[in-house]
């Protein structure tokens, strides 16, 4: 339900129906979030914090969200660094952190 709630709200986002998909979104955080399905929680507060960016260009958004807020949790519960590695040098998590203007932490170990 969470994932469907997720691709909602991208869906009403990318059709210009940007508070709509931030709602949908943010419920689908919530849902995640109560479920502990941390990689729906991440890939739901990357999209928010895409859709309140663009919101924020002709609105002043009320809530600023990222998925950089959840990485750090991933990251604890990422075990080897083989997955740790394939999480940081994924697209969307680089993606996050263009847009966020930050650099992706070094990635190091075996």
């Amino acid at each position: 339900m969470a994932r469907a709630q997720w691709l909602q709200g991208e869906v009403l986002a990318a059709s210009g129906r940007l508070e709509e998909g931030a709602r949908v979104l943010e419920a689908s955080v919530r849902l995640a979030e109560t479920l502990q399905t941390l990689r729906e929680v991440w890939l739901g507060k990357a999209a928010l914090g895409k859709v309140l960016a663009g919101w924020a260009k002709t609105r002043r958004p009320k809530r600023n969200h990222t998925g950089c807020e959840s990485d750090r949790g991933n990251r604890r519960e990422t075990k080897t660094s083989r997955l740790r590695r394939s999480f940081l040098g994924a697209e969307p998590v680089l993606e996050v952190y263009r847009l966020l203007g930050r650099r992706p932490p070094l990635i190091t170990g075996d």
